[in-house]
């Protein structure tokens, strides 16, 4: 195969990211905070196919979603008393409202959950 943007552990190919977010069977299911490094992070997928042959969980680097947000602030403010603690619950992928480096990433994870999924 040429180009994979990325293959399950299952056997299934994904050959474009837009192929792989507009899958059915996949879904954001969290986020894994990298706070000295943010495009170090990780957005967290499950492939969970109709069928049950397939229940893996799929990795990847918030680099390689960046795109998709542009991060507005330069500086975090984690710790803050604006910082509402988003970063810190894996499963939360909610907005987050703070002036903060870190909010891109929330605006991220809002695009891929709400990302049109294929009809099947």
């Amino acid at each position: 195969m040429d180009d994979i943007f990325r293959e399950c552990t299952c056997g299934k190919v994904w050959t474009t990211r837009d192929e792989f977010l507009s899958d059915p069977d996949i879904s954001i299911i969290g986020y894994q905070a990298r706070l000295e490094s943010i495009t170090e992070g990780i957005f967290l997928f499950n492939h969970l196919p109709e069928d049950g042959s397939c229940s893996s969980t799929i990795a990847f680097y918030v680099a390689d979603f960046e795109d998709l947000s542009r991060n507005v602030y330069e500086t975090s403010s984690y710790g803050s008393s604006e910082c509402e603690g988003h970063c810190l619950r894996m499963e939360d992928l909610e907005r987050c409202n703070a002036h903060c480096s870190n909010a891109y990433i929330r605006e991220i994870a809002v695009r891929i959950k709400e990302w049109k999924k294929l009809q099947g």
